[in-house]
């Protein structure tokens, strides 16, 4: 796989994502947990020098879980 980073979605279990994560040698990862139903957001990136995190994933508007479900996930980096 060469993606720099990868977004996933319907993400429920912690136990898979870490299993899949763990799976990849090449990338981290980071789900949120706020999601109604727990069915979270995720992302996968490359750990090596190609991409630079800038700060950790947040989640955003986590008070509007009427109007979005599973609040919106960011990423900032550099390349």
């Amino acid at each position: 796989m060469q993606a720099d980073i990868l977004a996933l979605q319907e993400i429920q279990s912690s136990t898979y994502f870490n299993q899949v994560k763990n799976g990849l040698p090449d990338y981290d990862g980071f789900r949120a947990s706020s999601a109604t139903g727990q069915y979270n957001l995720a992302f996968l990136y490359r750990n090596d020098d190609t991409l630079e995190l800038l700060v950790d994933p947040y989640e955003i508007l986590v008070d509007y879980d009427r109007e979005l479900p599973r609040s919106p996930l960011v990423v900032e980096c550099r390349y």
